[in-house]
């Protein structure tokens, strides 16, 4: 991936305007290693507009002499310091940090990682992860947020500690990777971020979302700082939505707002009980988010892959329901928006599966976001080459089952709208997947270039979406159909309250009225000026 260019340059212009005149001596930051493949290739950018040189003081949050607790503790300068972020608001509360300052980078899981050419062992269900910790010879940890994860919870929970503690070691002053690759430790155990670049050691994958244990990574600027103002900028500019490509690419999941909405939805990535909806249809999702498991005895097809971290909680919800993960064959989406489609490329990867995505869309899913005609500006999550150009009324077809896409375009210029008929206890239901009606904040409606036909084209979704014949009424989020309430209601049995084709029609018409509702709110503002 391409470091950013013209957006990047354009951001730090802004953000550091002010900074311009700080002191010629150094910024100082100190970043652990979670973040720090992301920091170092976004450095650069920075200080092309700024006039002092940025050095990188310390990448260690053990507790060992050279942490990064220690080093500050000790009166070691410092401008910046990017650390997980239950131990910067300690730095907060022992007054090193300044409290005002604290901004939420990203979010980074834990995997493991063997020497390169080694065979990568199975860790794809909690089961499969207990017993290659127990099958290892040896196993290398990290002194910081990770590494106690390790020692004083994960292996206590498996039943384990006895027989992993002993052969496990920790390491202080070099990454995890490091160890491995030299043959030191047959297994590394450490944050995907610090994993990933590290030469001579291949990635094996991310924990079991039952046991995962998601780390967010913040910075803040030291209260002793002599170069405050920079210091508030490069923070601004690590946070910003153009670092988030870098951010992504490196392992992490940006914790920015890249699309608006994601900063409203915590919960997104909150696991939610996978459970049968009729026939051969499921749902695989989070709380938040919809993805659908539609099973044929020759392979599956899955809607929607959702956020790079819901990938693992997909996966562990299609094994708890008895199916196999790789047996996925075709992977589809509702729309190119980063919530539903991020995860695509770590799925893929996973599974084998062939990406099918509807035209319009195509753009948008192959740059990684770029080409999103509202929230595009350089790669939001990682790029993935389409194998089939779905198109308006065609059918994705696979042992027996056969989707219907429907482009209902608005939401995205591709949205699309999935039908499908399925078979229950000798009945037969008409099911509607809403892509999306919505209108997002900040969605112009007139007078857009880069969009010029959105106001018509969400006309003729909602045609679309009130020609469909439904029965059970779904949708890419759970929110949209009442799924939570549902789902207590319907008590395993399946269809039970999901035929709603009432609520269908309430909802597409609730939706259409607050687009138009928006639509004649900015018609009356440019008739105005």
């Amino acid at each position: 991936m391409k470091l950013l260019r013209r957006n990047a340059a354009l951001l730090v212009a802004i953000v550091v305007f002010a900074a311009r005149t700080a002191a010629a001596d150094d910024i100082r930051v100190m970043t652990s290693g979670a973040f720090t493949a992301a920091y170092l290739e976004l450095r650069p950018q920075f200080e092309r507009g700024i006039t002092d040189k940025i050095v990188t003081a310390a990448t260690s949050m053990g507790v060992g002499a050279d942490s990064i607790p220690n080093r500050i503790a000790h009166g070691e300068a410092v401008d910046v310091v990017i650390m997980a972020d239950e131990s910067l608001r300690q730095l907060i509360k022992d007054g090193f940090i300044l409290g005002d300052s604290r901004v939420e980078l990203a979010r980074s899981g834990i995997g493991i990682a063997v020497r390169t050419g080694t065979p990568k062992p199975d860790i794809s269900s909690v089961d499969a992860l207990k017993r290659t910790l127990l099958q290892a010879k040896s196993i290398a940890y990290s002194a910081s947020v990770s590494g106690r994860y390790f020692t004083t919870e994960l292996v206590q929970r498996l039943g384990i500690a006895d027989q992993v503690l002993p052969k496990s070691h920790q390491i202080d002053r070099e990454r995890v990777g490091a160890v491995v690759a030299r043959g030191e430790a047959e297994i590394g155990f450490q944050q995907i971020s610090e994993l990933l670049p590290e030469p001579g050691v291949a990635f094996v994958g991310p924990l079991p979302a039952d046991v995962q244990r998601v780390t967010v990574f913040s910075a803040g600027v030291a209260a002793r700082s002599t170069h405050a103002e920079t210091a508030r900028a490069l923070i601004r500019f690590l946070a910003a939505p153009a670092a988030a490509g870098v951010v992504t690419k490196t392992g992490m999941e940006p914790f920015v707002a890249v699309v608006p909405v994601l900063s409203q939805a915590a919960d997104y990535t909150v696991p939610f009980p996978p459970f049968h909806l009729a026939g051969n249809l499921y749902f695989v999702g989070s709380k938040g988010l919809a993805n659908y498991l539609i099973t044929t005895p020759q392979g599956h097809i899955l809607i929607n892959s959702d956020l790079a971290a819901n990938v693992p909680m997909i996966r562990a919800s299609v094994e708890k329901l008895g199916f196999k993960f790789s047996d996925i064959k075709i992977l589809l989406i509702s729309h190119a928006h980063f919530d539903h489609d991020a995860g695509s490329a770590a799925l893929i990867t996973a599974t084998g599966a062939k990406y099918m995505v509807m035209d319009a869309d195509v753009p948008v899913v192959e740059s990684g976001g770029k080409e999103d005609f509202q929230y595009g500006t350089e790669n939001l999550y990682p790029p993935v080459k389409v194998d089939r150009v779905l198109h308006d009324g065609d059918e994705v077809k696979l042992g027996g089952a056969t989707l219907v896409a429907h482009l209902t375009p608005g939401h995205t210029k591709g949205c699309t709208t999935w039908t499908m008929r399925v078979d229950e206890a000798g009945k037969s239901y008409n099911v509607v997947i809403v892509g999306s009606p919505n209108v997002n904040p900040g969605y112009k409606l007139v007078n857009n270039a880069r969009y010029p036909q959105i106001a018509s084209d969400y006309e003729k979704m909602f045609r679309v979406l009130k020609s469909l014949p439904c029965d059970i009424f779904l949708g890419a989020h759970g929110s949209y159909f009442d799924m939570e309430d549902k789902y207590a209601t319907s008590k395993g049995s399946a269809p039970g309250a999901f035929v709603d084709p009432t609520g269908y029609a309430a909802f597409v018409a609730e939706r259409e009225r607050a687009f138009r509702a928006e639509l004649a709110k900015q018609q009356a503002g440019s008739a105005r000026r």
